[in-house]
């Protein structure tokens, strides 16, 4: 554990911060996008809204993400992001975004934005402070081809409502090869006549999408080239290294290169947490997941449980490990590797062991 202008930083073996938690609230959504990720936690797409229940799931609470967001307080965690499937299915939503915003972090949210146009300004009250509204076509046609139902106008009213609300708004756009590269440019002209930021996302190997990239994974090189040629200033985001280019209109336009990006990996600051408690140290990982559940059910005391879900969290902190990562410096790893999660570390077995024995402690 290092220390941070904000207090102490947990850090993993490639020396890592540990910044950010994703919380994937519900497995549930109302649209189905042939390529979801679902976070990596499943690759069979998410469930029908209701479903869950039925099949008798559990879900965290808002009283569990209260001791999340305590202990990542505690931990030096900074944001909190809420995913799904689509978080906004959540009857309690708003309660689960009060819980986390408790901490004093940032907390935004992923979402389709279909549900968002009622809920906006109550979210924003609650303590959320912007949304990534995924939009995969700005056509009604590639619109529902991609994810499933026909709700583009549902959303982007949703957006419009974010927006009047005060929260921070950017599309996410995964480009998919043959159906929407053309829309790349109406959602650009549409970002800048809203004063929205613009996300474009390669598409994932992972969940569904693992299925499907070898067909419709679209390489960006040549809408990074023309964003290059018509920008004032382009930087690097913290997060993943992405590439950000501010364009003459304000607006900015964010590239996420999973498998594009060779220093991807390097700017990881996260964990991601299941709406069940299961830990997933990255997207792509394929070990053991820790889970909060025993701490959260079996201790007896908010205290208690706050101290033994934030070392449940260091713990799985210490399985994070580049899928690529080139070193820097005397102690970072001298070579990189690519393709599937094949870096090794000498006491990696011995970690997540510790780390599974003490989730299932409790």
């Amino acid at each position: 554990m290092g220390e941070d202008a904000g207090g102490p930083v947990l850090a993993d073996a490639y020396g890592r911060p540990l910044k950010d938690l994703r919380l994937s609230v519900t497995p549930e959504c109302n649209l189905d996008c042939f390529f979801c990720h679902m976070e990596g936690l499943t690759s069979r797409g998410p469930l029908r809204p209701g479903m869950y229940a039925r099949m008798g799931g559990e879900l965290l609470t808002p009283e569990d993400y209260l001791v999340i967001a305590e202990a990542g307080r505690r931990l030096g965690i900074e944001s909190y992001k809420i995913t799904g499937g689509e978080p906004l299915v959540r009857p309690d939503i708003v309660e689960v975004v009060e819980a986390l915003a408790s901490s004093g972090g940032e907390v935004s949210m992923t979402t389709n934005g279909t549900l968002l146009e009622d809920l906006a300004a109550r979210l924003a009250e609650a303590g959320l402070s912007r949304v990534n509204v995924s939009i995969h076509g700005l056509q009604l046609k590639t619109y529902t081809a991609v994810m499933g139902r026909p709700l583009l106008p549902r959303a982007l009213r949703g957006v419009k409502a974010a927006l009047s609300a005060g929260l921070g708004v950017k599309i996410n756009f995964v480009l998919v090869r043959g159906l929407n590269e053309s829309d790349f440019w109406r959602l650009l002209d549409f970002a800048e006549r809203n004063g929205v930021d613009l996300q474009v996302i390669e598409l994932h190997p992972a969940g569904r999408g693992a299925k499907v990239a070898g067909r419709y994974r679209s390489p960006l090189e040549e809408i990074k080239s023309k964003l290059e040629a018509m920008a004032v200033k382009v930087t690097r985001g913290r997060l993943h290294n992405r590439p950000v280019y501010l364009l003459p209109s304000g607006v900015k336009v964010y590239i996420v290169e999973p498998t594009g990006n060779p220093v991807f990996c390097q700017g990881c600051e996260r964990l991601r947490i299941s709406w069940n408690g299961e830990i997933l140290p990255c997207l792509y990982w394929k070990g053991e997941r820790p889970s909060l559940l025993p701490a959260l059910r079996r201790a007896s005391t908010f205290e208690e449980k706050v101290e033994r879900v934030a070392e449940v969290l260091a713990l799985a902190n210490t399985l994070r490990r580049p899928t690529a990562y080139y070193g820097l410096g005397r102690d970072a790893p001298a070579t990189a590797r690519r393709g599937g999660l094949r870096i090794s570390h000498p006491s990696r077995a011995r970690i997540v062991r510790a780390a599974v024995e003490a989730a299932r402690r409790g």
